[in-house]
């Protein structure tokens, strides 16, 4: 499958904040977008799952034009905040995404938590994790990681990591994160967001001449 997004326009009052974009997701790839604070990445996210509008916006899947693909079950999103109630016990947030047993056995496993703790009482980074994962494992074809390393240690970074790496052969997954050294290693390919327009680059040389390394908060 191939997930096609152009013709984006989206302003709020006085401000510009996303034109001639394009951008295209296949399955089976992972599409590192990079950006600093500020350049829409955020933005465009929120329209492609149907959190916002905009005055132009087209969005394909295999060439046909579709809407609310969320609905569909086409699309999964993780926002940079997180989602999940925080009463809810694991194992029942995991039914909601219709995930198998062995499938929430490896997820718990991997937090050495059991399904009766309750999302609450999980770190910050436990907490991200397991709504990764979770997005991760689920049956639809595409998904959004905002920031999905925020709040991790090392060594669940790389753990996270191979994750997506392992479900990116059956999945288009965009992945974006201010800790730009862990998405260049997973990513087969790489855009730029820069005032609110997103062009290919190639790799650190790339981010370089166009200034993003230089940026504080990149």
């Amino acid at each position: 499958m191939k997930l096609e997004v152009d013709s984006v326009f989206y302003q709020v009052p006085e401000k510009v904040i996303l034109s001639d974009i394009h951008l295209s997701l296949a399955d089976g790839e992972v599409l590192g977008v990079l950006g600093r604070n500020g350049s829409g990445k955020s933005s465009l996210f929120k329209l492609m799952f149907g959190l916002a509008t905009a005055e132009s916006f087209h969005l394909r899947v295999d060439g046909v034009r579709r809407k609310n693909i969320y609905d569909q079950g086409l699309l999964q999103y993780l926002p940079q905040v997180d989602f999940l109630p925080g009463s809810f016990k694991l194992h029942h947030a995991m039914d909601l995404f219709k995930l198998g047993s062995s499938t929430k056995n490896r997820i718990l496993n991997m937090l050495q938590e059991t399904g009766m703790k309750r999302v609450y009482e999980l770190s910050g980074g436990k907490r991200r994790l397991f709504e990764a994962s979770m997005l991760l494992f689920s049956k639809s074809p595409f998904l959004i990681l905002d920031e999905p390393f925020t709040g991790l240690t090392p060594i669940v970074v790389d753990q996270l990591s191979e994750l997506i790496r392992e479900v990116s052969s059956e999945k288009g997954i965009i992945v974006t994160d201010h800790l730009y050294k862990s998405v260049l290693p997973i990513s087969d390919r790489l855009m730029l967001m820069t005032a609110g327009t997103l062009k290919p680059v190639n790799g650190l040389e790339d981010l370089e001449d166009a200034g993003y390394l230089s940026f504080p908060d990149s």
